[in-house]
């Protein structure tokens, strides 16, 4: 019984360690204010350590990530449908606005499913702000604003 418990944590390390292989991260928002369906769920994330994360795999293509370090969960999966819209300076500074669907899978729970998103970027002279809305398929808003740790320019890696 320990060998096959040994086996099979090595089987885990081996497929996380490959599975983190294959993606990079590209951009890592932060999260300063968060609800879900209009409720303020935002001292709930800071004390989870939440962040965005947006990553391109091996294949070429691209995935995003809700991670809670501190809680040890995360909802992740590939995004698809990525369009992109921008706009010109603005008074507030340059906006990209990207639109994308998420095929997600909770590590907490056995949920999976898909959502709608729309994430705009506000680029301005101190950073970049951002504002991502999902909506899951039973209507459940959830709305995540923060910022963009670095200053990688993510709409011109999607738009590859």
């Amino acid at each position: 019984m320990r060998k096959i418990l040994f086996l099979l944590s090595v089987i885990v390390s081996l497929a996380a360690a490959d599975s983190a292989a294959a993606q990079k991260e590209i951009a890592r928002f932060r999260t300063t204010h968060a609800e879900t369906n209009g409720r303020d769920i935002t001292g709930i994330i800071l004390n989870w350590g939440g962040y965005i994360a947006f990553y391109e795999t091996d294949g070429g293509g691209f995935s995003m990530a809700n991670v809670a370090p501190k809680s040890g969960t995360q909802s992740n999966g590939r995004i698809y449908d990525i369009r992109l819209e921008y706009s010109n300076q603005t008074v507030g500074g340059k906006t990209d606005v990207l639109t994308f669907k998420w095929a997600y899978s909770n590590t907490y729970d056995s949920r999976r499913g898909t959502c709608d998103c729309v994430l705009t970027l506000v680029h301005k002279p101190g950073g970049v702000a951002s504002m991502l809305e999902m909506v899951m398929e039973r209507s459940e808003t959830l709305r995540y604003n923060g910022y963009m740790e670095g200053s990688v320019d993510m709409t011109g890696i999607l738009r590859k």
